[in-house]
């Protein structure tokens, strides 16, 4: 709605008025112009997908880029619209403090085309950005889809891909500004298919920046060094994955420079299939991590499955660092990081986990497979919850990196027994049912992967597994009874409970837990 062309005519209507007009016509009586329904305040709704808009945040039209111009400080932004917003009139500039509250990553994206950055959020204060994508955004400068500098950004359930910096931080870069640190927080967030020319194809922390990744995934990304994230600022890493990262130079996965502790702080999270040196000039190491004159601390996390095209630290490496701490982690290759061999709870050995996949959760992850030397090796404590948000220990003990193994199901040893008595001398065959429920079909356990203390379920002598199924607890539903050879479980007088795993023909993993009392 043109209100200024409205205004022109009744200004007219009005002269006319007060004179004869030129044809004779009297004129007819000027109308009161309506009030702007969204003019800004505390809470404002963008009703419409354009850009720019005509600059003012009206009822008929409110875009994003006018939301931000008419909402107050420390107000909200939300959305009556789903779809796409394509940027046409340049970045977006962020001043103040504020909160976009999107419909969700899939309902609505703010794709910049390749042609700009999608933001820059500059001595702002507190910014939210929640439940939408970012997508296409470039710059000849640092962060190709958003620049964060000397504000507190935090990302929440969001998606930032396909963006692309010609300096530093492909998707996202996070700095300084005018005396004020930089802070940026990523909480269930993807950030993926960018690429820097420089550091962190995926983000960069600078030295003036304090960076938080909690239950997010980084993938596919590029940069010079840290193909995931570099950083020569401050970075904790909570429950995350990095997968699939390359750098041109150190650290695929990421890399840390230059910060004494607490430097770069990384607890259960999953590390697998970055590659360093990519450009395969024999200059770089550190396929997964890669620390630089740093304090890097590691603890519970996975790294494995990495490569260095050179071939000299395929999984991590280290130049001089100052501390290289941590513990109960599995590194699959120590070569070329000697620092980190005093951390590695189990090294040397296949970390049996399944392709980067939905696992449930807003994010993908590495699922850790049976039998995956991972499951309950970081013993105690960790996080109430891994990347997915499934709670944790589940088994014994915590695992390693940032997926926690299995679906819980309910098990009975010895159904119809109430003691679940085990004779070691008497031996035998253990019967173990794993029960149906209303989420989980037992029928559907592929019982070549059920484990317990990792022994397989006893065959028969024509090679068939001896099993049955049957409703063991008349619920109405079918459940499956396995058997397991007593000699081979390793139990002792000291054991109290049994551990079921296994993975259903779906591809998900269950485990299920129940006590016993061993006799001699």
């Amino acid at each position: 709605m043109n209100f200024a062309r409205r205004r022109t005519s009744l200004l007219a209507l009005a002269s006319c008025a007060l004179a004869a007009c030129s044809d004779g016509i009297a004129p007819a009586a000027p109308r009161a112009i309506p009030p702007q329904l969204a003019l800004g305040g505390p809470s404002v709704v963008v009703n419409s997908l354009a850009d720019p808009g005509d600059g003012s945040c009206e009822a008929d039209e409110c875009t994003l880029r006018e939301a931000i111009g008419a909402v107050d400080a420390g107000g909200t932004i939300t959305f009556s619209v789903t779809g796409t917003i394509a940027l046409t009139a340049g970045e977006l500039a962020i001043g103040k403090a504020l909160s976009i509250a999107g419909p969700g990553a899939a309902a609505l994206t703010i794709d910049a085309g390749d042609a700009s950055r999608i933001a820059l959020v500059q001595g702002a204060g507190a910014v939210s950005l929640a439940d939408l994508t970012l997508a296409n955004g470039a710059t000849g400068g640092p962060g190709g889809c958003i620049q964060n500098e000397g504000s507190t950004l935090r990302l929440t359930r969001a998606v930032v891909t396909g963006c692309t910096s010609q300096g530093a931080g492909g998707a996202l870069g996070n700095a300084g500004y005018a005396g004020t640190v930089g802070q940026m927080y990523l909480d269930r967030v993807t950030v993926s298919n960018s690429w820097a020319a420089n550091g962190g194809g995926g983000i960069y922390n600078n030295h003036d920046g304090l960076l938080t990744v909690e239950a997010s995934t980084v993938s596919g990304n590029e940069g010079r060094e840290g193909g995931g994230v570099g950083t020569t600022g401050y970075v904790t890493i909570r429950s995350s994955t990095f997968s699939g990262n390359s750098a041109r130079f150190h650290g695929g996965g990421i890399y840390a420079a230059d910060r004494p502790a607490p430097g770069m702080d990384v607890s259960f999270s999953t590390i697998v299939g970055n590659v360093s040196d990519a450009d395969n000039t024999g200059d770089g190491d550190g396929g997964g991590i890669f620390n630089s004159q740093g304090s890097f601390t590691l603890t519970g996390s996975l790294v494995a499955g990495n490569a260095d095209r050179g071939g000299q630290a395929p999984d991590c490496g280290a130049l001089n660092p100052q501390i290289a701490a941590g513990g109960r982690n599995l590194i699959q290759n120590l070569t070329g990081c000697p620092a980190y061999a005093a951390t590695a709870a189990v090294s040397g050995v296949d970390p049996l986990v399944g392709a980067l996949a939905d696992n449930g959760g807003p994010t993908q992850t590495h699922a850790l497979l049976v039998g995956s030397p991972a499951i309950d090796a970081a013993g105690t404590p960790c996080p109430a919850t891994d990347q997915r948000g499934v709670s944790r220990p589940r088994g014994a003990a915590c695992d390693i990196g940032a997926f926690e193994f299995g679906i819980d199901v309910a098990i009975d040893v010895r159904p119809g027994s109430t003691d679940n008595t085990v004779s070691l001398k008497i031996g035998g065959l253990l019967p173990v049912a794993v029960l149906s429920s209303a989420t989980v079909d037992a029928s559907l356990v592929n019982i070549a992967t059920a484990r317990i203390n990792n022994v397989g379920a006893a065959k028969r002598t024509n090679g068939t597994y001896l099993s049955s199924l049957e409703d063991v607890n008349a619920d109405g539903r079918v459940d499956l009874v396995l058997f397991f050879e007593v000699s081979k479980l390793g139990l002792t007088l000291q054991t109290t409970s049994l551990t079921l795993r296994a993975t259903l023909t779906d591809g998900r993993q269950i485990q299920g837990t129940d006590a016993i009392r061993v006799v001699k």
